[in-house]
């Protein structure tokens, strides 16, 4: 799908990779060709992580779209990326999976988390699709196998489920 993230200024459209200043409506492209099915970006440097799923590699871009690092690393979409701190957060199948994201270790297994939802199977959601970390919770929007349905769930800091957020109908 064709986007621009509203706050970051990455533009992401089938097989490239742009960054966008909001100020003058100018793109500069960062890599291409690559099918970017994820990025995050970081705030605190604006490196640029993105999981290539063609390419099955994981790369780590500066700014201004030269290659830090990249990582062979089998994967499989949907796929999603978010950042904390060092640790990269990567969505595979039921499982969420902590990649080191300095450039020494670039891409380095920490740990890999199968999230277990209570009445998950009751509701079909199991499969995370995007997860983001406020304070010192993590909450994870996962979907049903045909991804139908999808729920909003609070997770602690060592991925133990904490409770689910209620969303109004038809979201």
């Amino acid at each position: 799908p064709e986007w621009m993230h509203p706050v970051l200024g990455i533009e992401a459209k089938p097989g490239r990779l742009a960054r966008c200043s909001v100020r003058d409506e100018s793109c500069r492209l960062l890599l291409n060709p690559l099918n970017a099915a994820a990025f995050a970006v970081d705030p605190r440097s604006g490196a640029v992580f993105v999981a290539d799923i063609d390419g099955n590699r994981l790369l780590k871009l500066a700014g201004d779209g030269t290659v830090l690092a990249i990582r062979a690393l089998a994967m499989e979409a949907p796929a999603s990326l978010s950042l904390h701190e060092d640790t990269i957060y990567l969505t595979q199948g039921d499982s969420v999976i902590a990649l080191d994201g300095g450039e020494r270790n670039f891409g380095d297994e920490k740990a890999r988390h199968t999230l277990s939802v209570d009445g998950a199977q009751a509701t079909g959601h199991i499969f995370p699709r995007a997860t983001t970390r406020l304070e010192e919770q993590w909450w994870v929007l996962m979907q049903s196998r045909d991804g139908s349905t999808s729920g909003l769930y609070r997770f602690n800091p060592d991925w133990q489920y904490a409770g689910t957020a209620p969303l109004p109908d038809g979201a």
